[in-house]
């Protein structure tokens, strides 16, 4: 067990989206690899709240909307406001 813990420890002690290793690098490639069309950017996140709220922001952002609703799999979404 120590041998594993050691190696893993000499491999990556630590891991953060700030700063980009080998790993995420290596990571990103093989999405762009496997994902139709031609990805040219990845953005990582550190936990799960900080992607929901960075996909809900990329939504309004490409929608122009601001109205949230809920799926019945509960997975935030975006539609378009009523215009008033």
């Amino acid at each position: 067990m120590t041998s594993k813990i050691n190696a893993q420890v000499n491999r990556l002690q630590h891991t953060s989206t700030l700063y980009p290793n080998e790993h995420i690098v290596a990571l990103a490639e093989k999405i762009a690899q496997i994902t139709p069309g031609n990805l040219q950017q990845s953005f990582f996140t550190s936990s799960g709240t900080e992607a929901n709220e960075a996909a809900i922001l990329i939504a309004r952002m490409a929608t122009g909307a601001m109205t949230l609703w809920r799926c019945a799999t509960r997975i935030p979404a975006v539609r378009r406001s009523p215009k008033h």
